[in-house]
């Protein structure tokens, strides 16, 4: 059983029809941020559910966390399927901003 949240509301589960996507993809390494990549139909009802750089989706494998990361931007196709492409927790320290000083 496979469940994916975005925002702590339920975005796929395998067991239900109703919340299904078309592709669902996701990489880890050891010290690496890991990527994850969600297609969904333009019927899906989390369709607009996905703000970039805002919404932390996590990803659930029998019940134990398997991927936790945030939204990018989304990309729609010809068939207007989204594709939201996510990366791992470690890739929030690439935000960070040290501004120069000097110490004396």
């Amino acid at each position: 059983m496979i469940q994916v949240y975005a925002d702590g509301s339920l975005v796929y589960d395998s067991r239900l029809d109703d919340l299904a996507l078309l592709e669902l993809k996701a990489t880890r390494g050891l010290n690496k941020s890991g990527v994850a990549t969600l297609v969904m139909p333009r019927e899906h009802p989390a369709h607009d559910a996905f703000t970039s750089y805002r919404t932390v989706v996590e990803i659930y494998q029998d019940g134990a966390l398997q991927f936790r990361g945030r939204a990018l931007y989304p990309t729609d196709d010809f068939q207007l399927n989204r594709t939201i492409t996510c990366e791992g927790e470690r890739g929030f320290f690439r935000d960070g901003v040290m501004r120069p000083y000097l110490y004396q």
